[in-house]
């Protein structure tokens, strides 16, 4: 979808990264120059901190601890900004009950909310914003969307739709300076 939607970028950012797939696949397929990746989950920065160790991609790919962007520093803007963020408890109660709420549940869209409530700094005219969400527990789109514009994306596209994943994207951007 980025590939397609998107194309090439300077500098992406996975949020609520885990161990980084989604950025490390874009990074090896050439569709950003620069990564950074970010999740609150110490043992999946770990799991990155690894990776980068272990491909050498030092001078290439950044990763953060941290709760939302709370601990990113503010010298950090990127040109994408995407992530299969966490979902809500309805929707994933086998993941509360494994002991998992803090990597896998948003509760009351708090993760949400405080993302785009700090993301507005790390972005610039342009910049893009790619998420990957759930319908198991409902459509929230409307909600997502309305965050993003709150920050001052715009959405690019409609919703997409994925039924049998029960699943949807959405794409918005940061609209470019006259």
């Amino acid at each position: 979808m980025i590939r397609e939607h998107i194309g090439p970028v300077g500098h992406a950012f996975e949020w609520c990264a885990g161990p980084g797939y989604m950025g490390f696949a874009l990074l090896g397929a050439g569709l950003c120059k620069r990564l950074t990746l970010a999740d609150i989950n110490p043992v999946a920065v770990a799991a990155c901190r690894e990776t980068i160790r272990l491909n050498g991609l030092e001078d290439r790919v950044s990763v953060y601890l941290s709760d939302n962007l709370r601990d990113v520093p503010e010298h950090e803007v990127w040109d994408l900004v995407f992530g299969d963020p966490p979902h809500f408890p309805a929707a994933l109660q086998r993941h509360i009950d494994g002991g998992f709420e803090l990597r896998s549940v948003d509760t009351d869209w708090r993760v949400h909310r405080a993302f785009f409530e700090q993301l507005r700094p790390h972005t610039k005219p342009g910049s893009r914003l790619f998420l990957t969400e759930s319908r198991v527990a409902g459509d929230h789109d409307d909600l997502i969307v309305s965050m993003a514009q709150s920050t001052g994306f715009e959405l690019v596209e409609p919703v997409w739709e994925y039924p049998e994943m029960r699943r949807y994207c959405i794409h918005a951007r940061i609209p470019t300076e006259e």
